[in-house]
């Protein structure tokens, strides 16, 4: 995690799948109990280019972490996520931004 000088911040995802078999380890990761925490939350799906339908679930969850404390942005470059997202009608439930710029912009606007 780290902090925009807009005091925003911004997690990264640094796995390249989100699947079944390594959803328990990530969350262990202290980092995501920070998403309860911070008022202002970008979630950055950076290096993720597949997730399976308990992924999506596990995304899902963060977010609602996350907007438990305050406002979420959820962000991704990958047009794999992207499609993915739109195959489980993710734009239904989360708008994803398609940069880290874009997400952490529409935040400053409404503020």
């Amino acid at each position: 995690m780290h902090l925009t000088e807009q005091g925003i911040a911004v997690f990264t995802v640094e796995v390249a799948s989100l699947v079944s078999s390594n959803i328990p380890a990530l969350r262990q990761n202290a980092i995501l109990a920070d998403l309860a925490t911070s008022r202002r939350v970008v979630i950055d799906l950076g290096a993720l280019r597949y997730f399976d339908v308990r992924g999506f679930t596990e995304i899902l969850r963060w977010v609602a972490q996350a907007e438990d404390a305050g406002d979420v942005r959820v962000c991704s470059d990958s047009p794999e996520v992207h499609a993915l997202l739109e195959l489980l009608r993710g734009p239904l439930l989360l708008t994803c931004y398609e940069s880290r710029q874009k997400a952490l912009s529409s935040m400053v606007r409404d503020e």
